[in-house]
């Protein structure tokens, strides 16, 4: 039986009854399995819903699939995700990937692919399916696709089933054609693109370098991918291709900055060149008149060809300064004096207001600017890498960042309240132990000799967690290895009375000057008001405890279970639904970042929705 607000729907064996969920909430469609919000058809016994859309459709009670020609499905709609089974064995389908794949005989068009060795069958679908691509990882989307002949749920979209089993001249790796192969299981190896592992199924591979390429890596800089218009830039002698890289790509490098290509990109088809859209829109200066660290020569922007440049450069020595030898865009000496900058250091210097040579009060000797890799900061014990200040003397190891050569001489720290820290940039071999990380360091620190507290540069430098309500003063992170106590004992949770950092408990919240400390779980409030899918049509508000009729009669709505009259609850204002805390929300041990009303006077536990 059927009304305005009920629905009979052959996916399901109970009545389904039409609501509005509340603005803010948002379920998955048991059929399409896609997440939509507003009117729904939902089942009042268990987590069934269906969106408008798919609740106007009615698949076919039995149906003879391509998939499984051996025997009828039947439609089985008994779970929260309904599907097509065989009576004779042990196949099911996906309702939506059957209806997706029930094309007529006169459509249907038959390839063998090389990733799969039955034969792949054409179709087309009105609609987004669940189902992912196997060659790059994006789900079956309006068009036509192609999936097995047997029901291996092994689809592929059209464009990616069409890809070529050849490439000459790819921007990734120009001086060789890539062959499309089947790599095998047991045949691991790491995508020279993206320079992530490899995994069984089809790639891209070159037999003469053994080098390898991800499908969805190789097809992106493809043309048949790429439908935007070519443009012109004045730093290459070809048209250059628009197109979006999704993640980054280490191993090419962006023309202007040097940096891997990630984001919108502009590359050449027939060089190895790549820019990035915002390095190709940067205006360039054609000439820069006085440079800080080449002022008795203008320097000018010099494009190298790079059409068939097989790599990407190799460091050398220019004069002091260190450049790509291959970099296609580069700064040099108008004059003849063989120096050259690449354009991220030339114009980081210019808009920093950087100076060729400085005079530090942590050293005797002037320091001058270079760039340099493979060091160690004597300040902050941490490596160097790029632009850095180092001693002129030849002899003198003293290298540091320019950041840490910006250090002020006095710091007022929110871990250290009471008195400010001064810079302490005296080097020792014995060194110090930080207070906060407590860990020895022989670099600078700032410290507060009255108080025995030391900071080094990293953990000065790093801002605390945040500021709770039950504290006047910051709280910073600690682990087990970081007592949270200049005197290193053990300490106890100002909520629950229970040691801190203990593997049960590893990480913990504290207040070096007044040992103050709270576990992660005892930490943060519950949130006031949820969504759930549970009761999507109204929000769910936090009370302390809700008692309707006798204490010892108290359920939960949604597992049917007993429940503690005495205990928190969440609960909807207008229907009087009533939940565990539990049954919304799961404990986990991480911090979830929200911070609202709490229940007072109780141990709480840091939850996140389910």
């Amino acid at each position: 039986m059927e009304s305005a607000g009920s629905l009979r729907h052959p996916t399901h064996e109970h009545e389904l009854i039409r609501r509005e969920l509340w603005k803010e909430c948002s379920v998955v469609c048991s059929l399409c399995r896609f997440r939509f919000s507003g009117p729904t058809y939902r089942c009042l016994g268990c987590r069934f819903f269906l969106d408008e859309s798919c609740a106007s459709t009615e698949p076919p009670f039995q149906i003879q699939h391509p998939f499984h020609p051996e025997h009828p499905l039947t439609l089985e709609g008994t779970s929260d995700r309904p599907l097509y089974r065989c009576g004779s064995c042990r196949f099911r389908l996906d309702v939506m990937i059957a209806i997706a794949t029930l094309p007529a005989s006169a459509e249907r068009e038959m390839i063998l692919h090389i990733g799969h060795p039955h034969l792949l069958t054409s179709f087309h679908t009105n609609t987004t399916l669940s189902e992912t691509c196997k060659l790059c990882r994006e789900k079956i989307h309006q068009g036509k696709f192609y999936g097995c002949s047997r029901g291996c749920m092994f689809l592929l979209h059209q464009q990616c089933a069409e890809l070529p089993p050849e490439i000459l001249h790819h921007p990734f790796h120009p001086q060789h054609s890539l062959t499309l192969e089947d790599f095998q299981w047991g045949s691991e190896f790491k995508c020279e693109a993206c320079s992530r592992a490899g995994y069984p199924g089809p790639g891209y591979s070159c037999s003469e370098c053994d080098v390898r390429f991800h499908v969805h890596c190789a097809a992106w800089a493809l043309p048949s991918r790429d439908h935007q218009a070519e443009i012109e830039h004045f730093s290459h002698q070809h048209k250059l291709r628009t197109l979006h890289q999704k993640e980054s790509i280490s191993e090419l490098k962006c023309a202007v900055c040097r940096d891997g290509i990630s984001g919108e990109v502009q590359y050449c088809y027939k060089c190895r060149f790549f820019l990035h859209k915002t390095c190709g829109d940067q205006e360039l200066p054609r000439e820069i008149m006085v440079h800080p660290l080449h002022p008795m020569h203008p320097l000018i922007l010099q494009l190298k060809p790079t059409c068939n440049d097989n790599d990407q450069g190799s460091w050398s020595k220019s004069h002091k300064y260190f450049r790509r030898d291959n970099a296609p865009i580069i700064f040099r000496c108008k004059e003849s004096c063989r120096f050259s900058l690449d354009t991220k250091c030339a114009l980081r210097v210019l808009e920093e207001g950087l100076v060729a040579e400085i005079q530090h009060s942590a050293h005797g000797h002037p320091l001058e600017l270079l760039i340099m890799h493979s060091y160690k900061c004597d300040a902050c014990q941490k490596g160097l890498a790029g632009l850095t200040y180092s001693c002129k003397i030849h002899k003198c190891t003293f290298k540091m960042h320019i950041s840490c050569a910006k250090l002020p001489l006095k710091l007022q720290h929110p871990l250290h309240p009471s008195h400010p820290l001064l810079l302490n940039t005296a080097l020792s071999k014995e060194g110090f132990i930080c207070s906060l990380c407590r860990k020895k360091s022989r670099g600078f620190s700032f410290s507060c000799t009255d108080c025995w507290f030391y900071l080094d540069i990293v953990c000065a430098t790093k801002r605390p967690t945040f500021k709770h309500p039950r504290h006047e003063h910051h709280l910073a992170r600690f682990s087990s290895s970081c007592p949270a106590s200049l005197t290193g004992d053990k300490q106890q949770c100002n909520s629950c009375g229970k040691d801190c950092g203990y593997w049960d408990t590893p990480e913990y919240y504290g207040c070096l000057s007044c040992n103050f400390n709270l576990h992660g779980y005892c930490l943060l409030d519950l949130p006031r008001t949820v969504q759930h899918e549970c009761h999507p049509y109204h929000p769910l508000v936090l009370f302390d405890k809700f008692v309707l009729g006798r204490p010892d009669d108290q359920y939960c709505d949604n597992c049917e279970e007993i429940r503690n009259p005495d205990h928190g609850v969440y609960r909807c204002e207008e229907c009087w639904y009533t939940v565990h805390i539990d049954c919304v929300l799961q404990p986990v041990r991480t911090l979830f970042p929200v911070i609202t009303n709490c229940l007072a006077q109780k141990q709480i536990i840091i939850y996140t929705i389910s």
